[in-house]
């Protein structure tokens, strides 16, 4: 069962209404009532959909991507997902599979604008790209602290999990970028066309919002360069640290044979040095510390252990 979920605000002559996740018969009517291509709306709830720029029927289709929290109280993670923007005369659509909270806040932000006119349309619609472009860095910020709170668990971790949690981090920071770089290409497609005019100061907040998508994009991908070599790093460190623990359990495998070999010597049934004397026992164990003291020194001059 699909669920709809609209929200609609209208103030003078601009009208902004958010879609999420409509039926096929409230797809129609939104096609037909407001006489949008029915494609439009369904690319726009295609999650995978690239980054592009429609116009057709004197429809303006925006597709374009965001990170959606996936989070779970086992892990926390980032999925970078499609959403358009569908102006059609001074309707603007928000279309989305699934619900942001920059959809209600780009609402609250042109419902709480000093101007509400056909020119401030470009302004924000720039705008709300600018929210999205927000979010990126806000999304490569957060993986990025996970990183570093998975690196204080390697420093003393023999097993692959943490690896693998770098891994996925790695992907994550794959998708902001890949999704960044398809956003960069509508932003300048935008900048080249003018498929929405504006006053000037919609123009500056439009380059604005193209440098901040670069930036953007570039965070994430040193982000990423960093943690593949983290992750090399750290391999190679987990290996070290197996090898220590190896070294280690060897180390007293070697001490402990000493006092079990002389143990085990004295256990036959066969004549022995001492075996008469009543301090016997005293004195292998003296022995056998003795022995050992002297392996645990050879040892730590040795820089084994």
């Amino acid at each position: 069962m699909f669920k709809t979920n609209e929200t609609q605000m209208q103030i003078h002559s601009i009208r902004w209404l958010k879609v999420i996740d409509p039926d096929q018969e409230y797809i129609t009517h939104i096609s037909t009532q407001f006489s949008i291509p029915r494609n439009f709306i369904q690319t726009a709830l295609d999650e995978n959909a690239s980054a592009r720029i429609q116009c057709k029927q004197q429809a303006t289709l925006i597709m374009t991507h965001l990170p959606f929290n996936t989070s779970s109280k086992a892990e926390q993670s980032v999925s970078c997902k499609s959403f358009a923007v569908i102006i059609k005369d001074h309707l603007v659509f928000i279309i989305s599979k699934h619900d942001h909270p920059i959809f209600d806040q780009m609402i609250q932000y042109v419902e709480q604008g000093p101007e509400h006119s056909a020119e401030q349309l470009a302004d924000y619609v720039y705008r709300f790209l600018e929210l999205a472009a927000d979010q990126f860095i806000v999304a490569s910020k957060s993986v990025n602290e996970q990183i570093s709170t998975v690196e204080h668990e390697l420093l003393s971790s023999i097993k692959n999990k943490q690896v693998f949690k770098l891994l996925n981090h790695n992907k994550v920071l794959n998708r902001i970028a890949i999704s960044l770089r398809g956003n960069s290409k509508v932003l300048n497609l935008l900048n080249d066309m003018q498929v929405v005019t504006g006053h000037q100061a919609a123009q500056h907040r439009l380059l604005n919002v193209m440098v901040e998508t670069d930036q953007a994009q570039a965070m994430a991908e040193i982000h990423n360069i960093n943690l593949s070599n983290l992750m090399d790093a750290y391999s190679a460190a987990i290996e070290n640290n197996l090898s220590l623990l190896v070294q280690y359990l060897s180390v007293y495998v070697i001490i402990a044979a000493i006092p079990l070999g002389i143990a085990s010597l004295y256990g036959m049934n066969i004549p022995l040095p001492l075996q008469e004397q009543p301090y016997a026992l005293s004195l292998l164990a003296g022995l056998s510390l003795l022995l050992s003291v002297a392996i645990v020194i050879i040892f730590k001059k040795r820089q084994i252990i």
